[in-house]
């Protein structure tokens, strides 16, 4: 579904998405900087331990660490950046940031396959679910873990539709970036080889798309994970 938005679609997306953002962004500061998740507490406490450029392996630090290592540096990345601000307010800003990011992806995806409306009413939904308003106030992999998988998802319905390379590159990037956040994405296997089968006509898996998949899967997952 590629038609453009009318006037009114567009008023109805842009009020879910302000929506989406006050609920996510509102009271980041909840427990008053105290940490009361404890996986979200674990992970802030790793990222700030890391120093570039001798410091940089989290087993290091925590040799049980058993989420992907992509969320610690992307928070060590902003945190550092974000100078004399509390690195666990950083990470829940980026937490609401992705959240936002899965409404927005939740729309494209629902529009893709069923059409404007239902496009909007997904992305309603997801932007008042309790589960994820919640979640976004929490730096923890499954935030992220949501947004890149919804991604891979929303490149491997235009993949399967187009068959166009850039599709195979940039859905097999969120697959791999969505393994370098949480080991579970490795069942986005599944839907990825089911697009490469829908980019064939003759429904037989093509090569090309395989490999453009899972190169770009591998490049994304090694850069993120190094160790």
């Amino acid at each position: 579904m590629c038609n453009s938005l009318s006037k009114t679609q567009l008023v109805i997306l842009t009020s879910i998405l302000l929506l989406a953002a006050a609920l996510r962004f509102y009271g980041l500061d909840w427990d008053s900087g105290l940490g009361a998740h404890p996986d979200e507490r674990y992970v802030v406490g790793v990222a700030e331990s890391l120093r570039w450029p001798d410091r940089l392996n989290p087993f290091d630090i925590a040799p049980s660490y058993a989420y992907g290592h992509l969320p610690l540096y992307l928070l060590a990345l902003v945190g550092s950046l974000a100078r004399n601000v509390d690195w666990l307010l950083v990470g829940r800003g980026l937490a609401a940031l992705f959240d936002l990011g899965t409404v927005a992806l939740t729309f494209a995806l629902a529009r893709r396959v069923y059409g404007e409306n239902v496009g909007l009413l997904a992305a309603a939904f997801v932007a008042l679910t309790v589960s994820h308003v919640q979640q976004a106030h929490f730096y923890t992999a499954d935030v992220l873990l949501t947004f890149f998988v919804l991604g891979t998802l929303l490149f491997g319905t235009r993949l399967a539709e187009s068959g166009r390379s850039r599709d195979a590159w940039l859905a097999g990037a969120c697959a791999g970036l969505a393994l370098g956040t949480k080991f579970s994405a490795a069942l986005l296997l599944l839907p990825l080889g089911a697009a490469c089968v829908g980019a064939n006509p003759r429904g037989q898996a093509q090569g090309l798309p395989l490999l453009r998949c899972g190169a770009a899967a591998l490049v994304a997952f090694s850069l993120t994970n190094p160790f």
